[in-house]
């Protein structure tokens, strides 16, 4: 669907264009060059551009005003922010305001507003990361409290008990529509679809490895009733057999995660030394030998080969942008390819690496504060699944008991029919897997860097809890057992 000019716009595009603006103002640049910049600008989107476009042909080609193209612009564009722009830009004008000036009270304006709304998405985060891991706490009362009523209930208890499974999984599924309302989310990948290899194919191998394990979740378990292998340590090998796959899988995109943000941390240094050494000696390819004499730890490897390449012969736009392509990341995409482009437009190199470098150490400390709170649902939800599932296993030895019991005593037990134990373990399996999932959407949707985080969190969930019921369900029986023989002592007696 095209999207009308302007409409539409995430953060980062917002963000990308008020870099733009604020750096060709503050270098001076006059807004007939403004639009023609922004017109060719690959940090534009393109629909966007198209608009800017127009602008420019009514510059050059139809010789209208400056006042007359902002009016243009004032109608094309749908999005409120940039609107509002374009209206405060052309009273600027009339009001003899200089471009930079009003470029720096935009901008520091935009910030504020953006810091407005960081402190609400945090505080908003923060709430719902506490209420659902308190609801994580109540789900194991509530199905065990769900179980006991189906126990009493005895030949009703199956249909009660998937009534009982639908109600958790909605209560907690609830959760997850708030946490995508989440705007605090950045994406960490670059768009630029020349990636590493192995990355490319981690990235290609998640949607079928997600769908794929969704499947086995829930077909398997009408398949292996089907066939009556409904017992602890199938369905315990299901969930750790899966969650192993997912994990492995988050754990090398991890890897990722983790390079990515180490360069990211050298990025402002890099950006303002080169901007100081351009400055000084006049010459990218000056500036680019200088960088390569320091030590910029993981960006050792790209300044060398963005020296090559001016020397070479690549363009300054280009080499520069390919510095941002191969951090792999989209933070560093971003800002590379704005400094390419306004450095060929005649920007101020240290003025343009000035305001860059403090873009990225501002959305470094925004990503710090939100990982303050998203890390207490990640650290929390591993014991806390690992819990649950150990409570089912202990109610699955008890009511398995309570079963073979009650077979002993049926003439003389009348009033408690506990249900099958192949019921028991369909509804706890169900119940691990469902929250296991809910919770791993809901932590990824709280970060919101890739999907990986999604594998990672959601196998390590499903791998523990799998665990988890698996030897406590062992353990508990052992322990448990001494009752059958009470049972069956019972028996012996009644039947005396």
């Amino acid at each position: 669907m095209r999207l009308s000019s302007g409409a539409g716009l995430n953060r980062e595009d917002v963000d990308k264009l008020m870099l733009l603006f604020v750096i060709y103002g503050s270098s001076k640049l006059s807004v007939r060059q403004m639009i023609k910049q922004l017109s060719l600008s690959e940090s534009v989107p393109e629909h966007l551009r198209k608009t800017f476009r127009k602008s420019r042909n009514l510059l050059e080609r139809w010789n209208y005003g400056v006042s007359e193209t902002l009016e243009y612009l004032e109608s094309a564009l749908k999005h409120p922010k940039l609107k509002g722009l374009v209206i405060r830009l052309m009273h600027s004008i009339k009001a003899g305001v200089s471009i930079e000036d009003f470029a720096r009270i935009e901008y520091v304006k935009h910030r504020a507003e953006q810091d407005n709304e960081l402190e609400k998405g945090l505080e908003k985060l923060r709430r719902l990361v506490e209420a659902y891991t308190t609801l994580i706490s109540v789900v194991s009362l509530l199905s065990v409290s769900f179980l006991l009523i189906g126990t009493i209930i005895g030949g009703g208890g199956a249909s009660f008990l998937d009534t009982a499974f639908l109600s958790i999984v909605a209560t907690l599924g609830s959760t997850t529509l708030l946490f995508l309302t989440n705007n605090l989310k950045r994406p960490i990948f670059t768009k630029y679809p020349d990636k590493p290899g192995k990355l490319k194919l981690l990235l290609k191998t998640t949607t079928p490895l997600l769908s794929a394990s969704v499947a086995i979740l829930f077909l398997t378990l009408p398949l292996a009733n089907s066939v009556g292998a409904i017992t602890v340590e199938t369905m315990s090998a299901i969930l750790i057999s899966v969650g192993t796959a997912l994990f492995i899988h988050g754990y090398l995109g991890r890897r990722w995660h983790k390079k990515i943000h180490q360069t990211e941390t050298m990025l402002p240094i890099v950006l303002k030394s080169f901007g100081d050494y351009l400055s000084a000696t006049g010459s990218v390819k000056s500036s680019a030998h200088m960088l390569t004499l320091s030590d910029l730890g993981p960006l050792n490897r790209l300044v060398k080969a963005f020296e090559q390449r001016l020397r070479l012969g690549i363009s300054q736009k280009e080499a520069i942008a390919m510095v941002g392509r191969e951090t792999v990341g989209r933070l560093g995409d971003n800002v590379f390819t704005i400094l390419g482009e306004v450095i060929e437009a005649g920007a101020r190199p240290a003025t343009a690496c000035g305001i860059l470098s403090e873009y990225i150490s501002n959305v470094l400390f925004s990503d710090k504060r939100r990982e303050q709170i998203t890390s207490t649902l990640k650290t929390l939800s591993i014991p806390l699944h690992a819990t649950l599932a150990a409570i089912y296993a202990l109610l699955t030895t008890l009511l398995a008991i309570l079963s073979k019991i009650s077979a002993l005593l049926e003439n003389y037990l009348m009033l408690i029919k506990p249900i099958p134990s192949s019921t028991v373990v369909s509804y706890f399996y169900i119940i691990i897997a469902a929250t296991s999932i809910i919770t791993g959407l809901n932590i990824y949707l709280a970060d919101g860097d890739s999907f990986f985080t999604l594998t990672y969190y959601l196998g390590l969930l499903l791998l523990v809890s799998g665990v988890s019921y698996l030897v406590m369900t062992n353990l508990s029986m052992q322990l448990l057992s001494t009752f059958i023989g009470l049972g069956e002592s019972l028996k012996a007696l009644t039947a005396g």
